[in-house]
């Protein structure tokens, strides 16, 4: 086997969401999306490797608070300051 060496690697991630049947009050199944586990991993012409996964609810969270605290900070810069007397 000839010996190949890979100048470039893609560091990615991607989520892996997971899946819950639930039963309404008629008796109903339906599916509901949970955020199941985020990957994160190596890419090499299109393949994906996988190096290490974790549970999604926890970073999904972060990233919500993350913009939040963004957006907040980014009103507060652009608010013109009120008229002194």
């Amino acid at each position: 086997m000839t010996e190949q060496s890979f100048d470039t690697l893609e560091f990615v991630g991607r989520r892996v969401p997971d899946y819950s049947v639930e039963t309404d009050t008629n008796g109903h199944k339906y599916q509901v999306e949970l955020p199941g586990t985020y990957e994160v991993g190596l890419k090499l012409q299109g393949v994906f490797r996988p190096i290490t996964s974790f549970p999604a609810a926890g970073l999904l969270a972060d990233i919500a608070r993350a913009k939040n605290a963004a957006a907040a900070e980014t009103s507060s810069d652009t608010s013109e300051p009120a008229p002194s007397e």
